[in-house]
């Protein structure tokens, strides 16, 4: 399997940098000249593991202090850096590329199309990452470790910190008041927003022109 993946690579190393279906390049050009002025700070939040939403800063900074994570939360970084942030998915292959103590070319860049929605015919992972974490940290250790501004909070507070009420402030400081940050983004708006954005390229006829050829190369 890594040699078929490798040999895929090398036969075309341009996946690193250009989307395997070329009918996106217009599609991303436009949402990169549509970039907002806090994309820099999107960016450092979320490579530094500082984005608001605990499983997804503990999950970098696992990352960042092991240089290993699983699957399912690797594929939930890239969601939430391009499909929620809309950051560019060349620097977000670049920043985890230089973190995996795994990092293999052949198996990490169609890895990171596929996730990122750049193929035209693999089914969208647009991840909610509120729901990863009450699935897969119920008990909140994972959380705990690696982000120990949040874990004086009972659980469920402490996979979505930023619905503290009042009252409850006054039983628990705020995460705010101990260093840690109001989340960047709100998971529901964006994930809407992602969906609705993706599908739509998904269904345009630059990107369903190329998938004939792309499947064929699958099997050959």
């Amino acid at each position: 399997m890594h040699c078929h993946f490798i040999q895929k690579f090398e036969s075309n190393s341009l996946t690193e940098f250009k989307p395997l279906n070329s009918g996106y390049v217009e599609l991303l050009n436009t949402q990169k000249m549509n970039q907002s002025a806090s994309y820099a700070q999107r960016y450092q939040a979320w490579s530094k593991g500082e984005t608001g939403y605990p499983m997804v800063d503990a999950c970098m900074r696992a990352l960042l202090t092991t240089g290993y994570l699983n699957f399912r939360m690797r594929a939930m970084l890239v969601s939430v850096a391009c499909h929620h942030l809309q950051l560019d998915w060349k620097e977000v292959a670049e920043h985890l590329a230089r973190c995996f103590l795994d990092f293999d070319p052949g198996i990490h860049y169609p890895q990171i199309q596929m996730q990122v929605g750049l193929t035209g015919y693999n089914t969208l992972r647009i991840y909610n990452p509120l729901q990863q974490s009450l699935d897969q940290d119920p008990d909140a250790a994972f959380i705990r470790r690696f982000v120990p501004e949040v874990a004086h909070l009972p659980i469920p507070l402490i996979h979505h910190p930023w619905l503290l009420t009042e009252m409850e402030k006054h039983f628990y400081p705020a995460p705010d008041q101990v260093g840690y940050p109001q989340r960047i983004f709100n998971h529901e708006e964006t994930g809407a927003e992602a969906r609705q954005r993706l599908w739509a390229w998904k269904k345009h006829p630059k990107v369903q022109a190329n998938i004939p050829k792309l499947l064929k190369n699958q099997v050959e």
